[in-house]
């Protein structure tokens, strides 16, 4: 087992430059993306599988790693598809809204997964932040 710092610091580096493209973690304090970055847990999806359903209620938080992911419309057309590390679902993961798409691995896919409930319990442990997150809903 890794000392906690040095997990800190391991997850931070996976997560930081994927979790900085959204605007509500830019400038964010440090403690807070340590915080953060820990709660993402790596999952690999095959060619095919689904990564959320049409109109799930933002249940899980995505930084893509590697692979291709679809974006698919409610009928089941590709609107468009996200490669590289980026991030997807985080508006409908923090506003607790249903999602308009589905996501589906076009390709095999390394994605690191947050759960909504994991990601609500470290911001109760920084105000400002939750603070951040209620502005953007309104």
């Amino acid at each position: 087992d890794l000392p906690s710092t040095l997990r800190n610091e391991i997850a931070l580096g996976l997560c930081e430059d994927i979790l900085m493209q959204v605007p509500f973690f830019a400038n964010s304090i440090g403690g807070f993306m340590s915080a953060v970055s820990v709660k993402f847990r790596g999952r690999l999806y095959l060619e095919g599988d689904p990564l959320t359903h049409f109109g799930d209620s933002g249940l899980q938080f995505f930084l893509l790693y590697s692979g291709v992911v679809s974006v698919l419309d409610e009928d089941g057309g590709v609107v468009k598809e996200i490669e590289g590390k980026q991030q997807f679902g985080f508006e409908e993961f923090a506003k607790q809204s249903p999602s308009t798409v589905q996501y589906r691995a076009s390709t095999q896919v390394l994605a690191l997964v947050m759960e909504r409930e994991d990601f609500f319990d470290t911001l109760d442990m920084y105000p400002d932040m939750k603070s951040r997150l209620a502005q953007m809903d309104s």
